[in-house]
């Protein structure tokens, strides 16, 4: 039977021809110009592959390629990143490893990302990419807000520095030595067995233990759920499985005392992840992603049990531990005083200084010149204050992008999606590399990336800090509760290049009258007459409907990117400012639509 040769095996036998420099086609010997490698629209591919969608609705896939303009990103399809629509990649949400709690970091721009905190003071604050990401060192006058374990209570961890544990202990009841290291963490001693227990049982939330591969195979760890008196224990047994990092992991399950099939994992390095995450009624174990034991809750986990059957010869070392509830998200409190940092105590108290450190288990506030120790599991929430530092951003140079990362799985119940905007300065083979407009450059592993939408290429200022609550209600759902009023004004840089300007920003809530918007929404109407919507004015004169260029209503936790083009005719040739105003109803001079504003960029266009 004759075998079909695939397109792909066909283009492949062309490429090696090509390369030989000859081709047989109908019997005749053609010579071919070799091309140099660099020519191999393959040789220079970074990254993975993403699906660029076009404005027309066309979607083809494409490569990042080597470019040496750093302002002009270049595609394998020939085309310049700003030229598409959007790139898109396949949307998967991570479990979020990490040795400590998680923490969400928002700047002031309104960029948003994940990661552990390893230590902070009034300058600089280090975060810790989970999954093995990237270390940044992240400027604290860029910042907006931390929030801390969101949406998750650490009931316990290793936070203090100290010689013994305190989490752990041994038969006798006693502490377990530790040690700290620089690159582990809180690394606790286990010669025979250990305990780890809290004061209520656990019925929506998880525990994470460090745990590190057996030196040799004959070694077993073995450790054990307890879930109740009428509950079965869920156990596990660990052993190290050939010369690699490989686990063989056996397990009981909650209803039977019978032992599963042995199965092997692959893990990464000598040490790995083992979490137990509760939902209500059920449960399930975890070793880094791979999912190991499942089962019913009734009551709750009351404890977790470690024990090594080793030689007396070696040592064994684990470690960082935490054990985190679920807890609601804490409602919005009214912030009136914005000229200090602003440090949240629990679920209503607010306590106004300054931010000194901020470590894993201690944050140092000052207040009224006293210096103040409060634990991190008390701290749901730090704000910063407002900072007017717009005209101290210089220009970004390059192509403006959104850049939305894969979801990350916190622990149950809890996804957060982090967000980027600003100019893409570098594209390698791990990932690439953006200087956002409030002057922070990070660098995101192409594993995070999911989509990149670009606005265009040329330069970009940042005009504003902070976000604004244009309005005069109060409420509650907004980053801002309080009203800042109904206008806000920014004044334009001295220094604008030549090209085309328009400006970009973040609204929320805002009433949309753009030309897709749906005939039954509220206030539409009147919008369109100009009432109850939000403008903005160059030096005093119309420049545009905010209102118009969207045509939905996005909330606070989607907020949506509008960009307005600005007229040159209306510049000064010093002195320029804008300014977001509001109208109120036609029939109620009291009545104005409540929307916050954010990310407030000025934008000129590369001339062509």
């Amino acid at each position: 039977m004759n075998r079909i040769t695939p397109l792909t095996e066909a283009v492949a036998w062309f490429d090696v021809c090509r390369r030989a420099s000859t081709l047989w086609l109908c019997g005749l010997l053609i010579t071919l110009p070799v091309h140099s490698r660099a020519a191999d629209p393959t040789a220079s591919r970074i990254g993975p592959s993403f699906q660029a969608r076009f404005a027309d609705g066309r979607s083809e896939p494409v490569h990042f390629v080597a470019s040496s303009d750093r302002q002009r990103l270049v595609l394998s399809n020939g085309k310049a990143l700003a030229d598409v629509e959007r790139l898109d990649r396949p949307n998967r949400i991570q479990d979020a490893l990490s040795p400590a709690p998680l923490s969400v970091v928002e700047f002031a721009n309104g960029d948003r990302l994940t990661g552990a905190i390893i230590r902070a003071d009034e300058k600089k604050l280090e975060l810790q990419r989970p999954n093995g990401g990237s270390l940044l060192r992240l400027d604290v006058g860029s910042l907006a807000q931390i929030e801390l374990t969101p949406g998750l209570s650490t009931l316990a961890g290793d936070e203090d520095i100290g010689t013994t544990s305190n989490l752990w202990r041994d038969a006798n009841h006693k502490p377990l030595a530790r040690r700290v290291d620089s690159a582990l963490g809180h690394l606790t001693q286990l010669d025979r067995a250990a305990r780890l227990s809290w004061d209520q049982p656990l019925s929506r939330g998880q525990v994470v233990v460090w745990l590190s591969v057996p030196a040799k195979p004959q070694e077993v760890l073995s450790l054990s759920f307890n879930f109740g008196s009428n509950v079965p224990r869920c156990e596990l047994e660990l052993r190290r499985a050939g010369p690699g990092h490989e686990l063989l992991v056996t397990t009981r399950s909650a209803s039977t005392s019978a032992a599963r099939a042995p199965m092997k994992l692959a893990v990464p390095d000598a040490r790995f992840c083992l979490r137990a995450l509760l939902h209500g009624d059920q449960f399930l174990v975890a070793i880094n992603s791979d999912v190991v034991s499942h089962g019913s809750l009734s009551q709750g986990l009351l404890e977790l049990n470690l024990q090594r059957d080793l030689g007396r010869e070696s040592s064994y070392e684990f470690g960082p531990t935490f054990v985190q509830a679920v807890v609601p998200k804490p409602a919005p409190l009214l912030v009136t005083e914005r000229q200090h940092d602003a440090l949240r105590r629990g679920s209503d108290e607010l306590l106004f200084g300054r931010l000194k450190s901020l470590t894993p288990g201690t944050a140092v506030f000052e207040v009224r010149r006293s210096e103040l120790s409060v634990p991190v599991r008390e701290v749901p929430s730090i704000h910063f204050n407002d900072r007017q530092r717009g005209s101290e951003f210089p220009w970004l140079a390059g192509t403006y992008c959104r850049v939305r990362l894969q979801g990350l799985s916190l622990g149950p119940e809890r996804v957060t999606i982090d967000e980027l905007t600003g100019a893409i300065t570098a594209v390698t083979a791990d990932g690439i590399e953006l200087t956002q407009t409030c002057g922070q450059t990070c660098r995101i592993e192409w594993d995070m990336v999911r989509q990149i939408e670009p606005y265009f290429t040329g330069s970009s200022r940042l005009l504003g800090l902070g976000t604004r609550h244009l309005g005069n209600a109060t409420r509650h759902d907004f980053t801002r509760p309080n009203t800042d009023g109904i206008s806000w004004k920014l004044p334009l840089p001295p220094d604008l290049p030549a090209g085309e300007l328009s400006l970009s920003l973040t609204v929320a809530d805002l009433i949309p009258s753009g030309p897709k918007t749906l005939r039954g929404t509220p206030h539409l109407v009147a919008v369109r007459e100009g009432f109850m919507a939000t403008k903005l004015y160059i030096n005093g004169r119309f420049a545009g409907l905010l209102n118009e260029r969207t045509s939905a209503q996005n909330s606070v936790d989607d907020p949506a990117r509008l960009v307005l083009p600005l007229d040159r005719t209306l510049l000064r040739a010093t002195g320029n400012e804008i300014e977001f105003r509001q109208t109120s109803a036609q029939a109620n001079d009291a009545l104005f639509d409540d929307c916050e504003l954010s990310n407030i960029v000025l934008h000129a266009r590369q001339p062509q």
